[in-house]
């Protein structure tokens, strides 16, 4: 290990458990909401479109993303390249790399998708060959810079595997491919969270109804934030010394923005879903008030019962006195009256 220079500061510390967590998590939001989505539109909706071709293509490449990050965690990394054995240095990279490539493909597919939903909504001619032209913006960039990346290093083996013999272009190139991504990234989740009140500004719902919409479709701004802090930790944090360490960071911020775009882009689709659900299961609120009714009409009959009875009482009570009774003569003055009858 004196190669490597000397040992890290803290010693033989382990990161790894975090990028595990957050991936492992993430996913499993990802999986129920893709899940949900295509149960919305198989079965109530009944209409599947390219857009739910293009999210279920995202879903099965976030499956084999999340595996890449489970084994290189397996092989060490989120620990220091000093502490690991050769093998499994190279083994971490690898799956480190093969990974990261996943990002590019995973959220063009994302925003893909979401602009194919889109053009499901009525649309005047000018949004529909913007969207157009955004996807075809996409998948250019996007595509670059997974092939810049695959093909600067021959073979590419190379990448995670400093001991084979390779060309390899400049890391700038790289570098520099990377922040237009990022950049590029930034301003279509901008342009895509601000597109549905084009789309909606002329079809005819309420406006609360416009907003929620709205508001959904916008969650994918909490996708681009983690894009943003991905893009500035890059020079500061990655270590090309250490990258089975620096690297995991960056990798923790990539899959938050992958999977909170893949969610952000199921949950508007699960309006109808919703709708349903809160039709046909009664909410705890529904019980509660449906409850209090009956409990207050049932009081208000015994209340009822109860006064009839004592009404009843009352009357009976009444008759009682109402009826003759032997009545002494009281003590004292007494009169006494003489009648006389003359019979003819």
């Amino acid at each position: 290990m004196d190669a490597l220079g000397p040992a890290p500061p803290g010693g033989d510390r382990d990161r790894g458990y975090i990028l595990v967590a957050v991936s492992v998590t993430t996913f499993a939001f990802v999986a129920l909401s893709g899940a949900l989505r295509l149960i919305t539109r198989a079965f109530i909706i009944r209409q599947l479109g390219w857009d739910d071709f293009c999210i279920s293509l995202a879903l099965l490449l976030s499956i084999v993303s999340t595996a890449f990050n489970v084994k290189q965690i397996h092989e060490g990394g989120g620990r220091h390249i000093y502490y690991l054995s050769p093998p499994h240095a190279i083994e971490a990279r690898k799956w480190v790399d093969l990974a990261e490539l996943f990002v590019f493909i995973i959220t063009c597919l994302t925003k893909v998708s979401f602009c194919l939903f889109l053009m499901r909504i009525p649309n005047s001619k000018r949004v529909i060959y913007f969207l157009w032209l955004l996807i075809v913006a996409l998948i250019v960039v996007n595509a670059s810079c997974a092939i810049v990346y695959i093909l600067q290093c021959r073979p590419m083996a190379a990448l995670w595997n400093p001991t084979i013999e390779a060309r390899c272009w400049s890391s700038n190139l790289y570098l520099i491919w990377g922040y237009i991504q990022g950049v590029f990234s930034v301003v279509t989740d901008f342009i895509c969270s601000g597109l549905p009140i084009v789309v909606l500004w002329n079809v005819k719902i309420s406006s609360r109804k416009k907003f929620g919409i709205c508001a959904l479709m916008a969650l994918g701004l909490f996708a681009t934030a983690c894009c943003m802090v991905r893009i500035a930790l890059f020079r500061v944090v990655l270590d090309p010394y250490d990258p089975t360490w620096s690297i995991v960071t960056i990798e923790i911020w990539a899959i938050l923005e992958e999977n909170l775009g893949l969610i952000a882009v199921n949950v508007p689709v699960m309006v109808p879903l919703y709708r349903l659900l809160r039709e046909k299961v009664p909410s705890g609120y529904s019980l509660m008030r449906s409850y209090l009714r009956k409990s207050s009409s049932g009081g208000a009959s015994v209340s009822q019962h109860s006064s009839r009875n004592r009404a009843f009482q009352r009357m009976k009570d009444a008759n009682q006195n109402d009826a003759p009774m032997d009545m002494e003569p009281l003590p004292g003055i007494t009169k006494t009256v003489d009648t006389s009858v003359d019979i003819v």
